[in-house]
């Protein structure tokens, strides 16, 4: 965190508050990190942040998207043969479906149409090694990520 920001509340939660003090500029990028007892985490996207400086001036509110609030469905999850994707479409649209290994490196993909409203996508799991990956579907310029066990 920037010498000139205080953690507020929310450590270990879905809702972070944090105190910018002396904030000169507004269009300042931001990044999160997540870090657990597998170490950490590459830096995320500002996509899933809201910035609102509204509060006094001095404060923004910053809420981050977790895996744990993800926008995403993957279940049965631990899974050992094959496991759907659910995610939700505003209008017919190009969807694409990654799962992607610890190693950064893309093992599956798959492109399809999405409907608008509920979409769900069985992903065959018969050729994928133990382990977790992470799920990956982009869609109408949005990047919604989800994590998945394979057993």
């Amino acid at each position: 965190m920037p010498a000139t920001a205080t953690l507020v509340s929310g450590q270990g939660s879905k809702r972070v508050v944090v105190s910018f003090a002396n904030v000169t500029a507004f269009n300042q990028r931001l990044g999160e990190f997540a870090t657990n007892g597998c170490g950490n985490s590459t830096m995320l996207s500002s996509g899933n942040i809201n910035i609102n400086p509204s509060f006094c001036g001095r404060v923004a509110q910053v809420n981050m998207l977790t895996e744990e609030s993800q926008l995403i469905e993957i279940y049965p999850n631990p899974a050992n043969f094959s496991t759907n994707v659910v995610f939700n479409s505003e209008n017919e649209s190009n969807y694409e479906l990654n799962i992607i290994d610890l190693a950064g490196r893309k093992v599956a993909s798959s492109i399809g149409k999405s409907f608008e409203g509920t979409n769900k996508v069985e992903v065959d799991l018969t050729q994928f090694a133990s382990g977790l990956y992470h799920v990956q579907v982009i869609i109408n310029g949005n990047i919604e990520r989800g994590r998945l066990i394979v057993q």
